[in-house]
């Protein structure tokens, strides 16, 4: 410990001397030319006449002070150097003291509960207040931000959709379905859409071809689990548009949950929209023909028509031993005639 001390002690002494070269090199006298720098010493060597007289009438002369400024300087680096000495013999008592500036950093450093925040601040920013739960989700809801092309609000638009298979019976070939599938908004209008799911199986809302600088990948979603609903809010821009709108279950699109929302009149129509378009590629329902196909109907039909043959010749047999029998039952119940006697005859 004590050599680490002395280590500490020289390698300041050795700094001071530095900084004490240094001092003395930017010095007024040392700027001097060197006849100037030089002319102090040389006048302690030298007497001049009027030395004796200014010592006798007790009046400093010209060496002595020259000798005492001399000194004076001296004496200011030699306490400069020994503060500096002092100052760097305790370095470690700075390690036990807080800058200003690092304290500035540490109340500037926010708390976990903060950045938490933060975090969640910038999570609800990036997908723009997404509200999921084990019974549904909506996604990239905008109450207040206008997209770049509308100047203000157009207006507030509430609109109610349902889903479930009952919506899809009056579409053949369809088994889910909307309760509408077509809206109609202004330019630049709030939607609040309140989706209804009367089903067991999981349902969607969603709205494709959105601006993307709003709603992350173009859309806007509303889903639910189960038997329940959702709401949300999205504002479209001011381009007279027609966008998609489907559920994006697995199968449930091509199933008939597809509609359409215009903004203003549209730009177009989309197909297959049940009770509105008809499809690109509509379905024909036909079977494929070949000859195992014809001889199997022609079996069907030849064994059809065996089959009734035999049956309306049960059915003959039947009704001619029932009229047999009838006859037979009517003559039974019928009285025999008595023969007539020929003495009788005139009676």
């Amino acid at each position: 410990m004590v050599g680490y001390q002395w280590l500490i002690f020289s390698a300041a002494l050795m700094f001071s001397l530095g900084v004490a070269a240094v001092e003395s090199a930017d010095s007024p006298e040392q700027s001097k030319p060197p006849s100037e720098a030089a002319a102090p010493e040389h006048h302690h060597h030298h007497e001049h006449p009027g030395d004796a007289d200014a010592q006798d009438k007790g009046q400093p002369t010209p060496d002595s002070k020259a000798k005492n400024s001399a000194q004076e300087a001296q004496a200011e680096r030699k306490t400069e150097a020994e503060g500096e000495a002092a100052a760097t013999e305790e370095p470690e008592h700075h390690h036990h003291h807080e800058h200003p500036a690092e304290a500035a950093e540490v109340k500037v450093k926010p708390s976990s509960e903060e950045e938490e925040a933060h975090i969640h601040h910038e999570f609800k920013h990036e997908h723009h207040m997404m509200d999921m739960d084990a019974e549904g989700m909506v996604m990239n809801e905008n109450t207040d931000n206008l997209p770049r092309d509308c100047p203000q609000l157009a207006g507030d638009v509430e609109i109610t959709v349902r889903a479930g298979t009952k919506y899809a019976k009056e579409f053949p070939g369809t088994v889910f379905g909307f309760d509408q599938h077509e809206w109609k908004v202004e330019p630049c209008t709030r939607i609040t859409v309140t989706f209804i799911n009367e089903d067991k199986v999981r349902h969607q809302w969603m709205v494709h071809m959105l601006p993307k600088y709003i709603y992350p990948q173009g859309m806007f979603h509303l889903e639910v689990a189960g038997p329940g609903r959702r709401t949300g809010t999205f504002i479209v821009p001011s381009v007279e548009k027609t966008y998609f709108v489907h559920c994006d279950i697995a199968q449930h699109t091509e199933k008939g949950m597809k509609a359409q929302l215009k903004v203003g009149s549209g730009d177009q129509d989309f197909p297959s929209i049940p009770g509105l378009t008809a499809p690109n590629y509509p379905d024909p329902y036909e079977t494929e023909t070949s000859w195992s196909t014809i001889g199997s109907s022609l079996g069907a039909g030849l064994a059809g028509l065996g089959l009734a043959i035999v049956g309306l010749g049960r059915f003959k047999r039947k009704a001619v031993a029932k009229t047999k029998e009838a006859a037979q039952q009517q003559q039974v119940s019928k009285p025999e005639a008595k023969p007539r006697k020929w003495w009788s005859f005139g009676k």
